[in-house]
């Protein structure tokens, strides 16, 4: 029971945001994106902002350090 309180609750921020990032681009008109999709190691980093790129890109190869590290752990 409790599991699929959880499962909805997650399910419900994730439209909550989307409907954030909607309702916030509509507002300005000057919208910066960046981001990073992760295929197991391989990050796939997208954006269309320098500064936002570069931050995405920090982001991943942090993520892709603990990674390995986790795996040389266990």
């Amino acid at each position: 029971m409790g599991l699929e309180k959880l499962a909805f609750a997650g399910i419900a921020f994730i439209f909550i945001g989307i409907l954030l990032v909607v309702i916030s681009s509509l507002a300005s008109s000057d919208v910066k994106t960046g981001g990073v999709l992760l295929l197991g190691p391989i990050p796939i980093i997208f954006g269309n902002d320098r500064r936002l790129i570069y931050v995405s890109l920090a982001f991943a190869a942090f993520v892709i350090i603990v990674w390995l590290i986790a795996r040389k752990v266990r």
